[in-house]
């Protein structure tokens, strides 16, 4: 990542965020980054940081710059163990221009997920993901000034995040011309993120069970992290919902094995299923 021994323009504000357990907590910080507030609007790009708080920050950029995503960043310090599962979630928004945006949590060019965001123009975005991190991480960058001078894959970070746009989006770098900043590097636009979350995801989910008149259970369940939608089962009766509560008719009379698991809202991830039994009436 280039850039770094330039001058930093940065607003930096102690936060909380919730890393693991939902009772652990580890102090973070948002760090902002303007290659070109020397003036050379090749190099990255200019601006300030502005209404950063601990669900989020405002890039205000008077231009995107030539010099690739990292031209502007903003950055937190994060936790990530391999192979465990976290949700994230937010909304962005690119007040004035069209916009790709690169965001990767990663420990240097280690990635433990990557992925780009598509911002139309004024159009509020909400990012709702679970994911298993891939390697360790330490921190969560989002790549958003212009992408032009690095579009070609001439290094290895380079190489590898247009190789996850182009898979993401079906679309070849060399495409996208008008697509991003209206085909204009020196746009001017605000990058907006708000109610930002990362938690670790839920591994089950917590339920009760009850009968409730002729052959009828209640089951009532509890929001789980990265979680949108639940699947229940009583003995063989299959429902999905969501909803925190809902009534279902069992097939017969007697012991039932009740079973919930939640589901992701892009369906890439299910929790394990959670039992209890309950005699119905």
């Amino acid at each position: 990542m280039r850039g770094f021994t330039k001058k930093i323009a940065s607003v930096v504000l102690a936060l909380t965020l919730v890393i693991g357990l939902a009772t652990s907590a580890s102090a973070a910080v948002w760090d902002g980054y303007f290659g070109a507030n020397d003036g050379s609007f090749w190099e990255g790009a200019t601006g300030t940081m502005a209404g950063v708080s601990a669900k989020g920050f405002t890039a205000r950029m008077t231009s995107v710059g030539w010099g690739g995503v990292w031209g502007c960043q903003v950055k937190q310090p994060i936790k990530l163990a391999k192979g465990k599962a976290y949700a994230q979630s937010y909304t962005i928004k690119s007040t004035k221009a069209n916009k790709y945006i690169y965001v990767k949590m990663s420990t240097n060019e280690n990635l433990a997920k990557a992925y780009w965001v598509k911002l139309p123009k004024g159009k509020t975005v909400k990012v709702s993901q679970v994911f298993k991190a891939e390697n360790p991480a330490n921190q969560i960058t989002f790549g958003l000034g212009g992408d032009a001078g690095d579009r070609d894959g001439s290094d290895v970070d380079a190489a590898v995040r247009y190789g996850i746009f182009e898979k993401q989006f079906k679309l070849k770098r060399n495409q996208l011309g008008s697509l991003d900043c209206d085909g204009d590097f020196s746009s001017v636009t605000d990058i907006v993120v708000s109610n930002y979350s990362l938690t670790t995801a839920a591994t089950k989910v917590k339920f009760s069970a009850k009968a409730k008149g002729k052959k009828k259970v209640k089951v009532t369940l509890k929001k789980a992290a990265g979680i949108k939608t639940f699947e229940i089962k009583v003995g063989k009766v299959k429902k999905k919902t969501t909803k925190t509560s809902i009534t279902i008719k069992a097939k017969k009379k007697g012991k039932q094995k009740v079973q919930v698991r939640g589901i992701s809202a892009d369906k890439a991830y299910k929790t394990k299923w959670a039992t209890k039994k309950v005699k119905v009436k």
